[in-house]
């Protein structure tokens, strides 16, 4: 059993067979589980990992989370 803190996370299905990973976690090894997980999943073929970490990702962003920017 692993533990992964999510402050905020979405799976998105794009196409058949693809996955995209939106939302923050706390750690750059956080990021990597949620991918491999998914990638792990029946049916992935690919995964396009947007997950961002927490006081690294956030400094380049302002501060705001995925859904917060606006077009």
């Amino acid at each position: 059993r692993v533990k992964v803190e999510v402050e905020w996370l979405l799976a998105l299905a794009d196409a058949p067979g693809v996955v995209e990973l939106r939302g923050w976690v706390a750690s750059r090894s956080q990021r990597a589980l949620a991918a491999r997980t998914v990638r792990g999943a029946g049916g992935v073929d690919r995964v396009i990992n947007s997950i961002l970490v927490r006081g690294e990702d956030d400094r380049a962003h302002g501060g705001s989370r995925p859904g917060d920017q606006t077009a």
